[in-house]
């Protein structure tokens, strides 16, 4: 059960990975030092960026404790690292390219000393290179116990999320060091199992979809870590899946729903289709993936 805060300002840890991430990290920084909530450490880790990233970062002085890494390490290790860096009492995360509202710090600490939670998130905005929004993600899980919940429909965005440090320390939880594409899902999956959440409905944060996103880069390896959740769902969280067989059929098939995606990219129709076929059940979107597989 986790203690109840003593504290109305407990510290809170923002970490921002970065590797060549120049064209929008002023943007990303400017909300962090923007934000109304003010007791922060701020932990930039630079993963060997060979831009003008560090010189961005370092123009922000004191406030902004820089690291970096002179050997590029995948997106896993590089957070894994940042995270052992922090002395918060909550841990918050933002991506490079993306920009927070001025009041989530303010409302996500409010709302996790609210519910006694380990994690908390809110709804946020896809936007584009331009900041224009595409598409709005809004928060539809009820509070408190949301494993079952994310198994069926997951709605985090890493750059919208909190967790509570003791929560980590505790459980020895952290980033897994071996993937740069399903790393939140894992670490996020795994407190939602253990602990509480809470969930602010409002849009506080604008997720930033471009060419250059580093997981649009990953390629086969996208393939493998989508693979290795599909199996290491079973393998860490079997135990709540026996008694949500439902969820765990459908968090399977989003699964196979991304790895049909990344198949049909490379023009691997029929192993695509096939997956399509096996989940089109499931869902109309899979029905409809599986219908327009015909037209490739």
């Amino acid at each position: 059960m986790v203690n109840k805060i003593k504290e109305n300002n407990p510290l809170v840890t923002v970490i921002i990975n970065c590797h060549n991430g120049v064209k929008f990290l002023q943007c990303a920084l400017d909300s962090v030092f923007q934000q109304t909530y003010k007791n922060m450490e701020v932990i930039f880790f630079d993963n060997a960026s060979t831009d003008l990233s560090a010189e961005i970062a370092c123009q922000y002085g004191d406030p902004v404790q820089y690291y970096r890494s002179y050997n590029k390490l995948t997106l896993g290790e590089a957070r894994r690292q940042a995270v052992n860096l922090a002395k918060g009492e909550y841990i918050a995360f933002i991506d490079c390219d993306d920009v927070w509202h001025k009041e989530k710090l303010s409302k996500q600490i409010s709302a996790l000393s609210r519910n006694n939670a380990d994690i908390c998130y809110t709804s946020f905005d896809c936007i584009d290179a331009h900041g224009k929004v595409v598409k709005h993600c809004k928060a539809r899980n009820k509070e408190n116990d949301i494993f079952n919940q994310l198994l069926r429909r997951y709605e985090l965005c890493q750059s919208s999320c909190v967790l509570r440090r003791q929560t980590l320390l505790e459980r020895q939880l952290n980033f897994d060091p071996r993937m740069s594409y399903c790393l939140d899902f894992f670490l996020f999956m795994k407190v939602a199992c253990i602990g509480k959440a809470a969930v602010v409905r409002e849009c506080l944060t604008s997720y930033r979809i471009h060419p250059d996103q580093e997981t649009n880069l990953l390629g086969h390896r996208k393939l493998v870590e989508i693979t290795y959740a599909n199996y290491c769902l079973k393998i860490y969280f079997g135990h709540r899946l026996e008694v949500n067989k439902k969820s765990w059929i459908l968090a399977r098939a989003a699964c196979d729903y991304e790895r049909s995606r990344y198949l049909l990219a490379r023009n691997k129709v029929k192993l695509a289709r096939r997956l399509l076929k096996k989940i089109s059940p499931l869902r109309i979107k899979y029905v409809l993936a599986y219908i327009s597989s015909f037209t490739f």
